[in-house]
């Protein structure tokens, strides 16, 4: 898909330890990577390299990247608009192609991670501001996500509330979720 938003392609940031990071886009020479980052963080349920293709190509301005200063992906960001609706399986809102809307609403972050070398440093607080302008460039008025327990203090200090426990959002997972959102 085309792009829309009128983001500068590169966006640098100086991190809490000090290092430089850049944000963009994704590209599709960086899915390789970003599966690989994808094991690493997920290692039950990483997404295949087909579905981070059909995530790049479906809203490429929803799918962000960081890397460090030797190019290497150190995080990324992957959402979509579409319009609000329930759900509390993640089978119900997988097919991110059926449910996207470039008019939507909502902007739900399907996925933010960061290696665990590069965690506590403010990238994925980066990742996220940013994905906030996008929403508001696009006029969704709030941004969605299911967070694990661990993380929901991380998303509370930014403003995100939990607005539903999805004790069953993903299979074989004994950890509740918690759906939270943001009204921007």
């Amino acid at each position: 898909m085309t792009s829309y938003f009128s983001i500068k392609e590169l966006y640098q940031f100086k991190a809490q330890n000090n290092s430089i990071f850049t944000l963009r886009r994704c590209r599709q020479k960086d899915l390789k990577q970003i599966y690989f980052l994808e094991l690493q963080i997920d290692p039950e349920n990483p997404a295949s390299e087909k579905s981070l293709k059909s995530r790049l190509d479906i809203f490429n301005d929803g799918f962000l990247i960081a890397a460090d200063q030797e190019g290497k992906i150190v995080g990324y960001l992957h959402s979509i608009l579409l319009n609000d609706f329930n759900f509390s399986k993640f089978e119900e809102i997988s097919n991110f192609f059926q449910h996207f809307n470039y008019q939507g609403d909502t902007l739900y972050i399907n996925f933010i991670g960061v290696s665990k070398e590069y965690r506590r440093i403010g990238i994925a607080l980066y990742l996220l501001r940013y994905i906030e302008k996008i929403a508001i460039y696009y006029k969704a008025y709030k941004v969605k996500l299911v967070s694990k327990s661990s993380a929901v203090n991380f998303y509370k200090k930014f403003g995100y509330k939990i607005i539903d426990e999805l004790p069953n959002f993903l299979k074989n997972n004994k950890n509740s979720a918690y759906l939270m959102e943001k009204i921007l």
